[in-house]
């Protein structure tokens, strides 16, 4: 295009999202002009920044939206480190310097964005540098990731107190794997059962009376395709004596 301005981009530092804009790892070059750009990047799911000066000089749709503005016109010439947390600055400035000079190529990390209305916004933030009419740039690829983080906070939430629920459980609670063997033991079995100390990764049947282990499987074997109903057995203490237990299991899911 007449009057075109290109962006030499590494298409090796920047990985999968610019693999996927030229399919290809090797460098390329994409032509701009004033108020098209000739290339994919407008719908991909990541947004795309080019910075040159410190002053932002290209955003994709997405990286619109990300920050909270309509155009690129609102954006552009905004300096770029007023995009991120206060708290990140210092440390961006420091990377973003390294990207433009060629000593870095960004690995994707953890960021946290400030909306235009003020909000924060958490992004994985990848990058690697390129040029910008000739001068040393920075090509910017961003992915909102403000629901997984609160979904996996939301996730280890649970577990807490799912664990501080087992643990202040008088009762023994295991958690057998596929293979049945110990993967998880409350501390109830100090007080309870008793079972030995050292129980984890080794097989369930060890301690269980042999008079008793192909009842048990057989058990295992139907509470695992989802028939759920109490069994009595014999187990082995840590006194080696055995004891009379009644257990109610139900299987686990790796989604739960």
């Amino acid at each position: 295009a007449q009057n075109a301005s290109k962006i030499v981009l590494n298409m090796e530092a920047c990985g999968r999202t610019l693999t996927a804009i030229q399919g290809s790892f090797w460098n390329e070059v994409l032509d701009f002009e004033k108020d098209e750009l000739l290339s994919p990047v407008d719908n991909l799911p990541e947004g795309i920044i080019v910075h040159c000066d410190g002053r932002v000089v290209f955003a994709n749709p997405v990286a619109l939206e990300m920050s909270g503005y309509e155009s690129l016109d609102e954006l552009k010439d905004l300096p770029v480190i007023e995009l991120m947390h206060p708290d990140d600055r210092a440390a961006v400035a420091e990377r973003m310097r390294a990207v433009i000079s060629g000593r870095l190529q960004l690995a994707p990390m953890h960021e946290r964005v400030i909306h235009r209305n003020g909000t924060t916004i958490d992004v994985e933030i990848a990058g690697a540098p390129t040029d910008f009419e000739g001068k040393p740039a920075a090509l910017i690829i961003a992915r909102d990731i403000t629901e997984s983080l609160a979904r996996e906070a939301a996730v280890r939430e649970s577990e807490t107190k799912y664990r501080t629920l087992v643990e202040s459980v008088n009762d023994t609670i295991f958690q057998l794997d596929a293979q049945g063997r110990f993967t998880f033991m409350s501390a109830g079995n100090e007080s309870s059962l008793q079972l030995h100390p050292n129980v984890m990764g080794r097989s369930f049947a060890e301690f269980i009376h042999p008079g008793d282990l192909e009842a048990l499987r057989e058990s295992y074997r139907a509470t695992m395709s989802g028939v759920l109903k109490p069994h009595e057995f014999r187990i082995k203490m840590k006194d080696g004596l055995w004891r009379h237990v009644r257990t109610s299991s139900r299987p686990i899911l790796n989604s739960e």
